[in-house]
């Protein structure tokens, strides 16, 4: 059993043109609150100014208590950095999401089982499905991030090593302060990705364990925008310099990630060189080497 905890937190931090953090505050507040905890919903705003200020202050979040804040400085990781640094208690529960998500109802307390079950030390995830503004192409869909396809309750059973996105996850305040809190040169804002799946490997090296939590999926939308070939290009290249970023060489998986978009794009030769030069650089640049 977990150890007496203050608070529960619900922390999403959006950019500053976010089109769906609304309709995603809207469905969190539907959710079912737990009669003995306290839950905060914590939203950071981030970038170039704060066009949300006035919406969220405004808003009757009843049952749960709802915080605004705006952090100036662009990026993800900074602003869940200022959030866990400057807002919350470290010997509180964090659930993490994104601003285009739709939730279940009982999303929070399944959580709130999870914690009390396992209680620190441990960190949590679900499932989700996706819901598409426009129909993707079948053709690439499977060349697509997990987080454009979904994964579904049986997937994260018969993979149980398999890390969860950044939409659907929690962990213990403390247990992210222990290993450094998240990396600021990763994630949305600095032209890279996988920032909590770094965050996911250093709470494991540390003896943090993961706990896959059943029946808790959530939706996530994906903007048609988000399904096209250069879309698909541009997220791999994304990867292969948030994989460089974290490696200290040249690596299988940044090989690995080249070869998909040669299999993606080998129809159309000049888009690959094109890719496959901006990778070679921007490695080049960052470790003198390839």
């Amino acid at each position: 059993m977990a150890k007496n905890f203050k608070k529960i937190y619900v922390l999403i931090a959006f950019s500053y043109d976010s089109k769906c953090i609304k309709n995603t505050v809207s469905s969190l507040l539907e959710n079912h609150a737990p009669f003995t905890t306290e839950v905060e919903i914590l939203l950071v705003e981030n970038g170039i100014k704060s066009f949300h200020k006035d919406y969220f202050n405004q808003l009757n979040a009843s049952p749960f208590n709802l915080s605004y804040s705006y952090y100036p400085e662009g990026g993800k990781s900074k602003a869940l950095n200022f959030a866990i640094k400057n807002l919350l208690d470290v010997d509180s529960f964090i659930i993490f999401s994104d601003d285009d998500i739709t939730f279940n109802k009982n999303w929070i307390i399944n959580y709130l089982q999870a914690f009390k079950k396992f209680g620190p030390n441990h960190f949590f995830g679900g499932a989700f499905k996706c819901a598409y503004q426009d129909k993707p192409d079948p053709n690439i869909l499977h060349l697509m991030p997990k987080s454009a396809r979904g994964a579904n309750d049986d997937y994260y059973i018969r993979n149980s090593t398999s890390l969860f996105l950044g939409f659907n996850w929690a962990a213990f305040a403390k247990d992210i302060v222990d290993v450094g809190y998240f990396n600021e040169a990763l994630g949305p804002g600095t032209g890279t990705s996988g920032q909590e799946t770094e965050m996911q490997k250093r709470l494991l090296a540390n003896s943090v364990e993961r706990v896959f939590v059943n029946d808790n999926s959530v939706i996530h939308f994906v903007p048609a925008d988000k399904i096209s070939l250069e879309w698909t290009k541009q997220r791999a290249k994304k990867i292969a310099i948030g994989k460089k970023l974290k490696e200290d060489r040249f690596s299988v998986r940044l090989k690995d990630t080249l070869k998909t978009v040669t299999v993606l794009f080998k129809n159309s030769p000049k888009n690959l060189k094109a890719y496959y030069y901006t990778a070679k650089v921007a490695c080049i640049r960052l470790y003198h080497t390839i």
